[in-house]
């Protein structure tokens, strides 16, 4: 695929043999995962075995429009908030 052959040589590593599933084990921090229910590259599956395996403090919000990196631009306040309230109860 170009596109993970674009990605790799600009950045120096494999996104398929280095995404995120293959790192999130490691993860410490307290995590935000947002995805579209419309969303094609995100599988419901996949997306909620990642957030099973992240061991730090996590929230899942699956929202109803968007595709892929369109989320925000079709529910602007909810998304806005949702960063707003992890955020507040997730500071330190």
């Amino acid at each position: 695929d170009i596109v993970i052959g674009i990605i790799t040589v600009v950045s120096g590593r494999n996104p398929v043999k280095h995404g995120p599933v293959n790192y999130i084990e490691k993860m410490n921090k307290p995590m935000l995962f947002m995805y579209s229910n419309k969303d094609v590259y995100s599988d419901p599956e996949k997306i909620n075995a990642m957030y099973e395996k992240c061991p730090a403090v996590k929230q899942i919000k699956w929202f109803d429009k968007g595709i892929h990196s369109h989320i925000r631009i079709n529910q602007t306040e909810e998304y806005d908030k949702t960063i707003e309230d992890f955020l507040a109860e997730n500071a330190q």
